[in-house]
């Protein structure tokens, strides 16, 4: 039963997220950017957070692409503008900026399963 129902609302929750996904490339990129800077700032923070662990540099690559997605961002983001602190276009941008982080995940997990067992060597 459990897993029924989070499939349920994960997939609702998806749905909602194609429903609200923006289709200005403005948008889309005022959502996306962000996700670009927060990758940017993520890889030396998270050098800095592992420096002395001996982690191999594949797990470091892995710690610096688990951008976190804020799915939860996604469906508080109706809150500002149903107060009226934001502008109808900040849940669409949202829900770019959350799609964009998904991608990025999706996508550097790939890249890093992909790192040859040479280079997981001591970063």
């Amino acid at each position: 039963m459990q897993g029924q129902m989070s499939f349920f609302i994960k997939s609702f929750f998806f749905v909602l997220i194609g429903l609200m996904f923006p289709t200005s490339p403005r948008l889309i990129l005022l959502g996306a950017l962000p996700v670009l800077l927060l990758v940017a700032a993520r890889i030396p923070a998270v050098r800095l957070a592992t420096l002395g662990l001996g982690l191999p540099k594949k797990q470091s690559w892995l710690l610096t692409v688990a951008v976190p997605r804020g799915l939860a961002a996604g469906v508080l983001s109706a809150i500002p503008v149903h107060y009226g602190f934001a502008g109808p276009d900040f849940p669409p941008a949202i829900f770019s900026l959350i799609v964009t982080s998904i991608l990025v995940f999706c996508l550097g997990v790939a890249l890093v399963g992909r790192m040859s067992d040479e280079a997981d060597t001591s970063a």
